[in-house]
């Protein structure tokens, strides 16, 4: 049985009645094991405050977690704590798990991507030796591939991408194309996704999973494509406090852009004048900032927040915030995404997918600030989508839209074609005059001899 407890952040998840902390207390009651998941080191410090004797696993102070975490289950001690990225390679048996309830605070992304490219002259593996490939019976255009033990030395061991594509926790999905180049070419690229293997779920005595919203989330997504069955015991409720949402509208029908990475070089007018908006909007007061590695700090009254804030309370106080990270996948795992939110949610292809990714991580972001405290907040957005979002999230939204001086742009004419005749005749200017006419156009000649 794997319940779900979906309120809203703030709303006692943790702390609350029915809350993660609670059930730990109740398994360590009546004599049962926990092991909780969450998503940083941060939260394991902050959740082993409340229980004496448990036993924290942390890459900052064990070198093999694994190691570590198979002793600690083995040895079955009541409390166990580790982090998200802890639990998705884990490797423990049914046995060992039946004696345990899994708890899970907030939701993990069960789908991950790997690029891998090689060229003619690199000296790299024999992927003939390594790869074990099957059809895919999910999906028609992938094969699965299982790559045989890798891990030999130094180096592998040392490697993310070797440990990531080894792990027995993931099924690897290459495109059947691109790996039969892989197999019989010495130069090219391929694209890998990963998917979590839901087997990661099985055997424990119970699952719990702490996620406000879970119906908005990737493993939401992942649990309706395998068919993994769950409860919600607990339903969201939107948020009552006020938000005042801040965003440029376009004054067209659609109401604004999307945003994406690329458009901070196409169409960096717009975020010029989106920072300058919210800028002048917040003044001299300290704001939260969510943005790409590439955008440079703005101001000093700015505090940068990570992707990944779940469960942070450093931000309480602040009482604006500034969403504008662009976070869209890889064109080939978009696709991959959307398809699945298409068949399995029956719901459009990319607000699914830009719910799970963009909205929920703004979301998560958005609830470290003041409205923790059940204070109203203003939060400046530059992604039209993000606007409807939001609502999906508060009751009380208050639109404070503005429009952009889009800049003047002269589109160019289009020149009419040469006439054989005209091409014809500044061939033979160039041949006569190689030099005069050296690295001029066709057209440049004949204007040349115009003037």
């Amino acid at each position: 049985m794997i319940t779900i407890d979906s309120r809203r952040c703030g709303a006692g998840k943790t702390h609350g009645k029915n809350g993660t902390i609670n059930r730990i207390k109740y398994n360590r009651a009546a004599n049962e094991n926990s092991l909780i998941v969450l998503p940083s080191i941060k939260l394991v410090d902050e959740y082993a405050k409340n229980f004496s004797r448990s036993f924290k696993i942390t890459s900052d102070v064990t070198g093999n977690v694994q190691a570590e975490l198979q002793t600690a289950i083995t040895e079955m001690y009541d409390i166990v704590i580790i982090t998200h990225a802890a639990f998705l390679e884990c490797e423990i048996t049914p046995s060992l798990k039946r004696n345990y309830h899994l708890i899970i605070d907030e939701a993990f992304d069960p789908w991950r991507f790997h690029e891998y490219s090689q060229e003619k002259k690199d000296q790299i593996f024999d992927w003939n030796k390594l790869v074990y490939s099957n059809i895919s019976w999910q999906e028609p255009e992938y094969s699965t591939v299982m790559f045989d033990d890798m891990l030999t030395n130094s180096v592998t061991q040392n490697s993310t991408f070797i440990r990531d594509i080894s792990s027995r926790n993931w099924v690897n999905f290459i495109n059947t194309e691109s790996l039969n180049k892989m197999l019989d070419e010495r130069q090219f690229k391929i694209n890998i996704i990963q998917e979590l293997d839901p087997m990661l779920l099985s055997d424990w005595s119970s699952v719990h999973v702490a996620a406000a919203m879970f119906e908005k989330t990737f493993m939401h997504m992942w649990f309706k494509k395998h068919k993994i069955r769950f409860t919600i015991t607990e339903a969201f409720e939107k948020h009552t406090e006020t938000l005042n949402v801040y965003y440029p509208d376009s004054g067209t029908y659609d109401g604004g852009w999307d945003w994406s990475r690329n458009k901070k070089t196409t169409m960096a007018w717009l975020h010029t004048e989106f920072k300058d908006h919210f800028s002048k909007t917040i003044g001299d007061t300290k704001y939260l900032r969510l943005k790409n590695n590439i955008d440079l700090r703005h101001s000093d009254w700015e505090t940068s927040c990570p992707h990944n804030a779940a469960g942070s309370n450093d931000y309480k106080e602040i009482e604006s915030v500034v969403l504008e990270s662009a976070l869209n996948p890889s064109p080939e795992m978009g696709k991959w995404l959307q398809d699945i939110a298409d068949t399995y949610l029956n719901q459009d292809q990319d607000k699914g997918v830009y719910a799970a990714r963009t909205g929920y991580t703004y979301y998560q972001v958005l609830m470290r600030c003041c409205l923790r405290k059940n204070l109203p907040a203003d939060v400046y957005v530059i992604d039209r989508r993000a606007v409807s979002q939001l609502c999906d999230y508060f009751d009380n939204v208050n639109l404070c839209d503005w429009i952009p001086t889009t800049p003047r742009t002269i589109k160019p004419t289009k020149p009419t074609a040469l006439t054989s005749a005209e091409r014809v005749k500044a061939k033979r200017l160039k041949d006569k005059y190689p030099e005069k006419y050296a690295g001029l156009k066709s057209r440049e000649i004949l204007d040349s001899i115009k003037k």
